[in-house]
């Protein structure tokens, strides 16, 4: 999982996270260090201790489709 993390914050991907308390997160792969992932959302930079990830997904936005 680390490996898979530190791509998405290196290509400032799009994620969805599962966290193990039924959270979900969507936002930016912002940065990682020492066991945090930050993810940038609209609203709010959320720190992620990885321990606490049950599971993340890369995401990429379709060309030509509005939110």
């Amino acid at each position: 999982m680390l490996e898979f993390i530190e791509w998405n914050v290196q290509g400032n991907q799009h994620v969805v996270v599962f966290l193990h308390n039924g959270e979900v997160i969507r936002g930016k792969a912002w940065a990682f260090q020492k066991n945090i992932l930050r993810i940038k959302s609209e609203e709010v930079i959320h720190n992620i201790n990885i321990e606490e990830i049950s599971d993340i997904f890369s995401i990429r936005k379709a060309e030509g489709i509005e939110n």
